[in-house]
C-alpha cells in the first residue's frame, strides 16, 4: 500500500486543497478509545460485557483502516494529478488534430473528384468542337449553333460577345477589352490571358462575364488586367452553373473583387486551387440569388491584400445578397445561412502568412477577417449572428 502522509483533492469548482489521512485516523482512534472507556467505565462488573464492547471497537477500528485504505488508493497527489491532467490534454489535442485532418482529407478528395468529372465533362465535348480564330473576326459577337472551340493568334483588341452550345476558350488573349460567354452547355477556358485597363464607365463591370447553367471551367489563365470586377459568373437571371472549377490562375489587382459569383444551381461545387491574387477589395463575391445550398473549397491560394483601407469592408468573402431589400425578406430568405453555404479554407495564405485563426465578421480587430455577410441593411456582424453565417472551417 502507497504510504501517503497527504493527498490533494480537486473539486469540481475548482478550490484546491489537503487532506491529512494519518491526522484523520489518529482523531478517529482516539474517539472510539473514548467513547470505549467511558462504555468500560460505567461497565467494571460485566467483564463479559467489556470483551464485547472491545471486540465491537477493534472491529471498528478495522472498518475505518480498511476505507483509509480504500480512499488512499482513489486519491492522488498534486504532482500526479496534474501530470494526468496533462496526459488527458495531449490525448484530447491528439484527437482533435486527427479530426481536422481527416476534415481537410475529405474536402481535398471532393474538390478533387469535382475537378476530374469537370475534365472528363470537357473533353468529351471537345471532340466534336468547331475550331476558330476570332483574331481577325470583323464582328464584335460571334452565335454559334454548335460547340465550338476559339483562339486567337495575337492578341484581341476589341471587346467579344460570344454565345454557343458548348463554349472552349483556348490560347486566347485580350488587352484593354471585356468578354462575355454564354451558353447552354460547357464553357471552358484553358491558357486565357487578360491584360490592359478594364474601363468600368464604357465597358461594364466585368473584364470576363461567364452565363450558363452547366460546367464553368477556368484553368491555366492569368487575369492582370485592371479595372473593377476580373470575373463575373452567373449574373443573367437564367443562369446557373452547377459546378465551378478555377485551377493555377493568376488574378491582378482590381478595385473591386476578382471573383463574383451571383448564382448557381442547388448543390453545386465551387473549387478556387492554386491561385495567386493581388490587392483587392474582396477576393470572393458570393450572392445566392436562388436561395440554394453550395460549398465552396479554396485550396492552396495565396491573398496578396484585401481592403487595406476599410477595415469595416476587409474580407477575404464578402457574402452580398442583393435581391432583398427589407429586414423582413432579409432575414426570411437568410440566403447565407449555414445549413445551407459551407466554406472551406484549406492551406490558404494571406499577406504571406498561413490562415489559421478563424475570423467571421470585419472590423480594426478582424485583420484577417474570411468572411463577412453585408445585406440592404449594411454588414451583418459575426456575435449575434451566427445563424446568418455561413459554416466556415480554416485548416
Amino acid at each position: 500500500m502507497k504510504e501517503l502522509k497527504k493527498v490533494y483533492i480537486k473539486r469540481s469548482d475548482g478550490e484546491e486543497y489537503y487532506v491529512d489521512l494519518d491526522a484523520k485516523n489518529n482523531e478517529q482512534d482516539e474517539r472510539i478509545n473514548a467513547n470505549a472507556q467511558a462504555i468500560s467505565e460505567n461497565s467494571q462488573n460485566d467483564e463479559s460485557m467489556k470483551d464485547e464492547i472491545l471486540r465491537r471497537v477493534a472491529e471498528l477500528q478495522l472498518s475505518i483502516g480498511d476505507q483509509i485504505d480504500a480512499l488512499r488508493e482513489t486519491l492522488v497527489t498534486k504532482e500526479e494529478y496534474e501530470q494526468k491532467e496533462t496526459e488527458l490534454n495531449a490525448r484530447l489535442e491528439d484527437l482533435t488534430n486527427n479530426i481536422d485532418t481527416l476534415k481537410t482529407a475529405g474536402i481535398l478528395t471532393d474538390s478533387l473528384q469535382q475537378e476530374v468529372k469537370a475534365l472528363a465533362d470537357v473533353v468529351s465535348t471537345k471532340k466534336s468542337n468547331v475550331v476558330t480564330n476570332v483574331t481577325e473576326l470583323d464582328s464584335t459577337t460571334y452565335t454559334a449553333n454548335e460547340d465550338v472551340t476559339l483562339y486567337t493568334t495575337d492578341t484581341l483588341t476589341k471587346s467579344l460577345t460570344v454565345t454557343g452550345k458548348n463554349v472552349d476558350i483556348n490560347d486566347f488573349k485580350i488587352n484593354n477589352n471585356v468578354l462575355k460567354v454564354s451558353a447552354s452547355g460547357i464553357i471552358n477556358f484553358d491558357k486565357f490571358v487578360s491584360t490592359g485597363i478594364q474601363d468600368k464607365a464604357t465597358q461594364g463591370n466585368a473584364n470576363v462575364s461567364i452565363n450558363n447553367s452547366n460546367l464553368v471551367r477556368i484553368v491555366n489563365s492569368k487575369f492582370l488586367n485592371s479595372g473593377y470586377n476580373t470575373l463575373e459568373i452567373g449574373l443573367t437571371s437564367t443562369s446557373k452553373p452547377s459546378n465551378i472549377v478555377i485551377d493555377n490562375c493568376e488574378f491582378g489587382d482590381t478595385s473591386n473583387n476578382s471573383v463574383s459569383i451571383f448564382n448557381t444551381a442547388n448543390d453545386c461545387n465551387i473549387t478556387i486551387k492554386n491561385c495567386k491574387f493581388g490587392t483587392v477589395s474582396n477576393v470572393l463575391r458570393l450572392s445566392n440569388r436562388d436561395n440554394v445550398n453550395f460549398t465552396v473549397n479554396i485550396i492552396n491560394c495565396d491573398f496578396t491584400d484585401v481592403e487595406s483601407l476599410s477595415p469595416e469592408y476587409r474580407s477575404i468573402i464578402v457574402c452580398q445578397d442583393y435581391s432583398d431589400k427589407t429586414p423582413e425578406a432579409i432575414q426570411e430568405s437568410n440566403r447565407f445561412a449555414p445549413e445551407k453555404a459551407h466554406i472551406n479554407f484549406v492551406n490558404c495564405t494571406l499577406k504571406g502568412e498561413k490562415l489559421t485563426e478563424l475570423q467571421l465578421g470585419t472590423g480594426e480587430n478582424k485583420p484577417n477577417s474570411l468572411v463577412y455577410v453585408h445585406t440592404a441593411e449594411g454588414n451583418i456582424e459575426y456575435e449575434g449572428n451566427e445563424t446568418r453565417y455561413p459554416a466556415v472551417t480554416v485548416s
